[in-house]
């Protein structure tokens, strides 16, 4: 849980992540929402902000499909649920 916006290659490590999953796993990443305040400015260990549409497309580079959102209803948070998509070769 918010680890991915401190991470200076998330790429790398979204792609580890898949990797590493089991046919049917999930990988449930939250992270502070951008649309709702400068997380970066929020917190300045942050070197990444997302919003849930800029967490998709990192998401679908790696080879993984958006199954669920969630908004944590803290005000700067939200989750995303995604598993492999076995149509992509990552």
């Amino acid at each position: 849980r918010h680890i991915l916006e401190h991470l200076f290659d998330p790429l790398r490590a979204m792609r580890q992540w898949t990797q590493a999953l089991k046919p049917g796993g999930r990988l449930l990443i939250a992270v502070p929402d951008n649309r709702y305040g400068n997380s970066i400015i929020m917190n300045p260990e942050h070197v990444h902000a997302y919003t849930p549409e800029s967490l998709d497309t990192l998401a679908e580079t790696c080879g993984l499909k958006a199954l669920a959102y969630h908004h944590d209803f803290n005000g700067v948070s939200f989750l995303k649920v995604y598993e492999k998509d076995i149509s992509v070769k990552a």
